[in-house]
């Protein structure tokens, strides 16, 4: 910023950083504030204080979910849902991949203490556009959704170097035209969707853990 600009103005910003510095000297109460840093990005003033304060206040929390080895500049959510994808591009035909949204609802690193290890639990929503798709996403007897949740599973593990248990939801994202028809002729939600509540699985939604 000091280069780009004129000798007169550098001269009138330092004048004005040197008059708002005299005014702050003594001041030790900052409303809404605990505790306020004078830094200079030019000369380092104020970084040293400013560093040890930080690390000061750091609590331990939850566990990092990336191992310090991983080096990415992105997100967990992000590296799962390319991972998932990434699967779903080898195992499905065609372009039935490329209709589908991959959406992460979950990740979370949780040591066991009674089995002495980390584990990162993720559930991730496969979402599809059509009967279709999804009926290709789960294949026959939930197949080839169980192959998708295991080989994301073997990668996962590997990246995040911890167990991992892999969740993988298939769902329609919008109602077939068939259910749209009966939802339109029913006056009574069970009419439709009779088994509601009961422990069996809707032919658009299939899930599989590795």
């Amino acid at each position: 910023m000091l280069k780009s600009a004129t000798k007169e103005e550098v001269a009138v910003r330092r004048q004005q950083w040197r008059e708002l510095a005299i005014k702050l000297q003594g001041v030790k109460h900052w409303e809404g504030f605990s505790q306020v840093f004078m830094v200079s990005s030019a000369t380092g003033e104020g970084i040293d204080n400013l560093r040890n304060y930080l690390l000061e206040r750091a609590k331990p929390g939850k566990q990092w979910l990336l191992s310090p080895a991983l080096i990415t500049d992105q997100e967990p959510s992000e590296l799962i849902r390319m991972c998932v994808w990434a699967h779903c591009l080898d195992l499905l035909p065609q372009e039935v991949p490329y209709g589908l949204v991959i959406t992460v609802d979950e990740c979370e690193r949780v040591r066991l203490a009674s089995e002495g290890d980390d584990r990162i639990y993720v559930h991730a929503r496969i979402r599809c556009p059509n009967e279709r798709s999804i009926k290709n996403v789960i294949g026959p007897g939930g197949s080839t959704i169980r192959s998708i949740a295991s080989a994301a599973k073997q990668e996962l593990s590997s990246m995040f170097q911890a167990p991992t248990v892999v969740k993988l939801t298939a769902e329609a994202v919008r109602p077939s035209q068939k259910s749209m028809r009966r939802m339109r002729a029913a006056k009574d939600f069970a009419e439709v969707f009779p088994n509601f509540g009961v422990e069996t699985r809707s032919p658009g939604l299939e899930v599989a853990e590795a």
